[in-house]
């Protein structure tokens, strides 16, 4: 048995992909129920958009429960950005399974996200001069990977160049440009270190502790039946990118109108136009994209309250059209709309490319959920195999 624990339903879906590639039984979950036969159990523990306080005794409690089951080793899988409570959950891990040491590798180097003498550069620039300096929940204003970490009473963590190695308890970040430092700092790891950071090392992590070196090659897309709804719920300059390409591809889009730009705007007469407008639109096309303001808008809580207002019009849509196929753009919107469901358990079935997975509700033939993070971009040739 393998646990992997993450912040939001993106990067738990990510992994997802990775251990369903190497051939592994894999559930994904949005608690810590224990009654399955997978290899893998992975965690949405939806945290990242929650407060310090919530976060904590919530992920807290997911982990103190595990932590008296027997496992062969776990994964905190982070977002690669470090967004979120990082490293107030990297604490609870070291004390909950009475760890040594953290290794954290969030570098992705096949997409451009490095980490190079201490600084984080996404594709050659440094992270703060790209437009997550805008994000809403967790700006990337700084570059140092320390920095961005943050630090607190326990641990102050500590970076390693390539070369160096874990010669103390505490929390340790290493430099990685490459795969082939990915795979220096997995052969760092003993069973007193927990791996954690993003998916490419957990694929790294993957490899060394099953000797799994085959992975399943399908180049087919998978042909799902019924009608698809498609929810922007990310608010990223890419999701902005993602839907002007649609647009251009002719994909029918229901789009809350930019006029909405404060939470007084979110009214429940506007909420039932959308769902009206989505479901007329779902009874004469295959494909509906459902989008909210693009725009940045700085009100206070304003992103958090657009997503249940998400969750509210997809639960509805959900009701009055029995849904076949649900692709969901954004961790936090995913991980909110699979609870309003009453979906607790998935299983993947399909990896287009890394971060973009296809998931079946577990106790349903007829349920599919793609999943994306809001921060990558939409391949196109999965548009010309879907739309």
């Amino acid at each position: 048995m393998i646990f992997c624990f993450a912040d939001d339903l993106s990067g738990a879906a990510e992994i997802a992909g990775i251990a369903w590639r190497y051939g592994l039984r894999t559930v994904v979950q949005t608690g810590a129920q224990t009654h399955n036969q997978a290899d893998i159990t992975i965690i949405d523990n939806n945290t990242r958009s929650k407060n310090q306080t919530e976060a904590h005794r919530e992920f807290n409690n997911c982990v103190k429960f595990l932590s008296n089951i027997k496992a062969d080793w776990f994964y905190k899988k982070t977002d690669s950005l470090l967004r979120g409570h990082v490293l107030a959950e990297l604490e609870i891990l070291l004390e909950n399974f009475k760890k040594k040491s953290v290794l954290l590798i969030p570098a992705n180097p096949s997409a451009g996200r490095i980490i190079k003498n201490g600084l984080y550069y996404l594709n050659e620039v440094l992270l703060h001069e790209t437009s997550f300096v805008f994000d809403p929940e967790y700006p990337r204003n700084v570059s140092d990977i320390l920095s961005l970490l943050g630090s607190s009473e326990k641990y102050k963590p500590q970076f390693l160049n390539m070369n160096e190695k874990i010669h103390a308890a505490g929390i340790f970040v290493g430099n990685c440009e490459d795969k082939k430092d990915l795979e220096y700092w997995v052969l760092q790891l003993n069973d007193e270190i927990i791996p954690a950071g993003g998916s490419e090392f957990f694929e790294a992590v993957l490899r060394l502790k099953t000797n799994k070196t085959e992975e399943r090659k399908e180049d087919k897309f998978p042909s799902l039946p019924g009608g698809r709804l498609v929810i922007l719920g990310s608010s990223s300059e890419q999701s902005r990118e993602n839907l002007a390409m649609m647009e251009e591809k002719g994909i029918c889009i229901c789009r809350l109108p930019d006029s909405i730009t404060s939470k007084a705007d979110l009214t429940d007469g506007v909420l039932q136009n959308w769902i009206t407008q989505i479901v007329t639109a779902l009874k004469r096309t295959k494909t509906v994209i459902a989008a909210g303001n693009q725009l940045l808008i700085a009100e206070p809580d304003f992103r958090l309250i657009l997503v249940d207002f998400f969750v509210k019009m997809v639960k509805e849509v959900y009701r009055k059209i029995r849904l076949q196929q649900l692709v969901i753009e954004g961790g936090t919107t995913a991980s909110k709309i699979i609870r309003s469901l009453g979906i607790q358990r998935m299983n993947p079935v399909f990896e287009y490319l890394m971060g973009l997975v296809l998931l079946r509700a577990h106790g349903t033939t007829d349920l599919h959920v793609i999943v994306k993070p809001g921060s990558y971009p939409w391949p196109d040739k999965f548009w010309s195999n879907y739309s």
